[in-house]
């Protein structure tokens, strides 16, 4: 029995939220094993779900600075167990083909994105674009993040992209930049949210 984010981390993430952070939450099942309850209606802006569902295909909402546009097939199996999303105080900016899959909020003073299905299933032709617009979304809105967007800090945005090779046997690539230098913290996460590794937890330098 687990929880893809169990109740020490929700009151940790609250404690990071309350103090101006930004968030982005992705995996299938997640409501189904959270349930509803504070975390999720109060920082995540759910306060509802149809756990299991599915969502074979995806479509962004027109107009959303995260959806707008956005249209493609959800990878197997990571499409095969998405919750659908009733909208409390948050907007929908993802729609699934059996309903609503991705949510997003604005506190205030805090902002955060959930995407009720695991972000592995976004095909790699569209992953790049969908990650990038969420962290320029979730850096808009300011907070506790000490990394200022691309057009204000510098000539490189915020980036992270699929590891190279994959599927892979015992060594991969991952890349990503960091517009300017600051604290910086990567994990791997497996398809059931549990945390595999911490490949960095460091003050890094500008660049790739």
């Amino acid at each position: 029995n687990f929880n893809t984010i169990p109740e020490d981390s929700q009151e940790a993430l609250q404690a990071y939220l309350d103090a101006g952070g930004n968030c982005f939450v992705s995996s299938q099942g997640i409501l189904a094993h959270l349930g509803i309850n504070t975390f999720t209606e109060n920082y995540l802006g759910v306060t509802g779900s149809s756990n299991f569902q599915g969502a074979p295909s995806a479509t962004g909402v027109a107009g959303d600075p995260i959806g707008d546009g956005l249209s493609f097939a959800m990878t197997p199996p990571f499409s095969d167990l998405a919750d659908l999303i009733t909208s409390g105080t948050g907007t929908i900016w993802l729609e699934g083909a059996n309903g609503d899959v991705g949510i997003r909020y604005d506190d205030g003073s805090f902002r955060t994105v959930l995407m009720s299905a695991s972000f592995e299933g976004v095909p790699g032709t569209d992953s790049p674009l969908v990650m990038q617009r969420i962290i320029d979304w979730l850096l808009a809105g300011g907070g506790a993040s000490d990394v200022a967007p691309a057009e204000a800090a510098s000539d490189l945005s915020l980036a992270l992209w699929q590891n190279t090779p994959n599927p892979f046997d015992t060594t991969t690539r991952v890349r990503f930049v960091v517009p300017r230098e600051g604290a910086v913290r990567l994990d791997v996460f497996d398809v059931t949210g549990r945390r595999v590794v911490n490949l960095v937890d460091r003050v890094l330098a500008t660049g790739e």
